[in-house]
Order: structure tokens, then sequence, then C-alpha cells
């Protein structure tokens, strides 16, 4: 992930004081991956690997604490990608439609 992100690995750590944290419940996300509050997320995996899997059931749990779920829809629209609208609020196509 530090190659994808073109810098060092500890680079990749939060380590802001301030920044409030997202507990999503799913322990190799909070400690791997933890999501900073008013962030960005994206998931990278090479296909077949479990992304959606993992995708849907961050998205319940999310949905669970009360946060609204924004997806933004890849292009091509893959057929996968309808099983995660159940969890979803609000599907968009851009980054200018969110």
């Amino acid at each position: 992930m530090a190659d994808l992100a073109e810098c060092r690995l500890d680079e990749l750590i939060i380590r802001a004081e301030k920044v409030d944290m997202i507990e999503t419940g799913i322990k190799i996300l909070d400690v791997f991956a933890p999501l900073a509050a008013g962030g960005t997320v994206g998931l990278i995996a090479r296909p077949g690997m479990g992304q959606l899997v993992v995708l849907a059931e961050m998205f319940y749990r999310l949905k669970q604490k009360g946060f609204t779920i924004v997806l933004l829809k890849p292009e091509g629209n893959p057929p996968e990608i309808y099983d995660l609208l159940d969890e979803v609020d609000i599907a968009v196509n851009s980054i200018k439609e969110a």
C-alpha cells in the first residue's frame, strides 16, 4: 500500500491526536486501515479477494451506528455492486454528483 501511495509505511499511520476515528467493529480494518471521521476511504484489492464482502459488512455496521453511507459507483456498473445497494443510502456516479 505504501508503494501505491508513493510514501513510506510510517507515513500511512495516522498520528494526529485530534483526528476522530470511526470504529467499525471489524478488527482488521480498525487496526490496519482505520477510518478517520470526515475522510475518504478506498479499498484496494485484486478481483476475487473479498473486498465487496468486507465493504458490505462495513456498510451494515456503520448504518447500525447511524452513519449515512454514500457509494461512488465504479465505471461500467459491475453486477456485484448491486448486492451492496441494500446497505447504501446514496449511490452516485461521480464525485461532482456526491
